[in-house]
């Protein structure tokens, strides 16, 4: 029981509800009929997702949307854009409902709709005799791609990430006269056969698997590591055992 032991830290008991935990479907018959639905829940968690159309859980709103992001993903992007042309549109209508004339280096793409063919000075106050901009949703928007670029760039930040972890690896390695030893804790097994388990480096939150070269090893154990040999550009690392000199 890794969250009863606390078998490293808590650390095990995280790494084995990501790991494991997966999503489970649950088909239920609605009483009275042989139709079904179907939602979708976590052990971890008391959410559930669900093909009905719901309200929000916090805000009890029919309609919402994933507004803002720290990071400023592309779709974080795209919902601002089409609040800021929706509110350009709604002040473009009222100048023209007013007679008054169009901002000169207004475009299409500052509005997400064509610009109207002529301006609205010689309209009467009061009146709309110009074609007004439409206030509906932008139907061109594909939040999707968003989706694929944020998946994309996902990748590309790992991938860097791991790099310059590794350049870090290299530079100590090469800096220092002594073995650079951390600190490890075996998270769990990912392979019994070939003895090879998952460690964590908590000075760097960094996950490694890594080849047991002590025979097997328990959850939570506590580990000194040190580099063997490393090779940033190709992304290649191994770890050994630590054994000081007697």
């Amino acid at each position: 029981d890794l969250q009863r032991t606390n078998a490293g830290y808590g650390y095990c008991a995280a790494w084995y509800a990501i790991r494991f935990m997966n999503p489970m479907k649950i088909r239920d018959t609605l009483l009275g009929g042989s139709s079904t639905t179907t939602t979708t829940t976590t052990q971890s968690s008391s959410s559930f997702a669900t093909t009905n159309t719901l309200q929000h859980h916090g805000l009890g709103l029919q309609c919402y949307c994933q507004w803002t992001s720290p990071i400023r993903r592309f779709t974080d992007l795209q919902v601002h854009g089409a609040v800021k042309r929706y509110l350009r549109r709604e002040r473009v209508n009222e100048l023209l409902s007013n007679g008054e004339a169009i901002p000169e280096g207004l475009s299409e793409q500052d509005l997400g709709c064509p610009l109207p063919p002529t301006t609205a000075a010689t309209t009467t106050p009061g009146t709309i005799t110009m074609p007004m901009l439409s206030l509906q949703v932008e139907p061109h928007l594909d939040y999707q791609i968003g989706q694929g670029l944020i998946r994309l760039s996902r990748n590309i930040y790992r991938q860097t990430h791991q790099y310059w972890l590794y350049e870090h690896f290299r530079r100590r390695m090469a800096d220092d006269d002594d073995e650079v030893v951390y600190d490890a804790i075996v998270l769990g097994c990912i392979n019994k056969g070939q003895e090879q388990y998952v460690v964590y480096f908590p000075e760097l939150g960094f996950e490694f698997k890594y080849k047991s070269d002590m025979g097997p090893l328990q959850y939570g154990q506590e580990l000194k590591l040190t580099i063997d040999t490393c090779n940033p550009r190709n992304l290649l690392l191994k770890l050994r055992l630590y054994k000081p000199e007697a």
